[in-house]
């Protein structure tokens, strides 16, 4: 809680220093779908599973066409495969905040969207589904580390009425499991989301 806490302090610090120091700053809301999933050692078995994110971002310019976009997103992850036999998902969610360096170049009414930048996540529940049966559970309890970072990318198209469109990519580049022996899973996620800005 108290690593969620700092998290949200920082982003709310440089979203009210953004807007101080630039009354061009905007903000907006955005909402997705997508596949989700995990990379790394010895997790072959596991197979991609439907994932979603929602929540708001701040748009800072910083030079001709390039703006500095942090994130604050609820974001739904995990995996799913078979055990002799019965079907297993596992779902993760955490509070995300990715830092994108983002181009918005005009073209014709509209403005591309190109996006790169790191997130940092912090797992706050985890949830197994073993056939019919689901428990809820602490990321402590699911032996899986709260921490999560990793890259991301962006591409999308913003309409001359505020609303846009994007395709998400995140690959995760930390161990998620607390002690996994020779399973060292990463996370991975492919989405489309929709966004306005106010």
């Amino acid at each position: 809680m108290k690593k969620i806490k700092i998290t949200l302090a920082a982003l709310v610090a440089m979203v009210t220093m953004g807007t101080a120091v630039n009354a061009q700053t905007t903000f907006g809301i955005r909402a997705g779908v997508g596949m989700t999933g995990i990379y790394g050692k010895n997790t072959d078995a596991a197979e991609n599973r439907f994932g979603y994110h929602f929540g708001v971002n701040a748009e800072m310019p910083i030079g001709n066409d390039l703006y500095f976009q942090p994130n604050l997103l609820f974001a739904n992850k995990g995996l799913k495969g078979t055990n002799e036999g019965v079907k297993v998902q596992q779902m993760y969610n955490y509070i995300e905040v990715p830092l994108n360096l983002l181009y918005k170049g005009e073209v014709g009414a509209g403005k591309v969207l190109v996006g790169v930048g790191p997130y940092i996540g912090y797992g706050i529940r985890a949830k197994t589904k073993v056939g019919s049966e689901s428990e809820s559970s602490s990321f402590k309890d699911a032996n899986l580390k709260n921490l999560d970072y990793g890259a991301n990318l962006l591409l999308g198209w913003e309409f001359s009425n505020k609303f846009s469109a994007q395709l998400n990519t995140g690959l995760g580049l930390a161990n998620i499991a607390k002690d996994g022996g020779e399973f060292k899973p990463k996370n991975i996620g492919f989405g489309i989301s929709l966004g306005y800005r106010f």
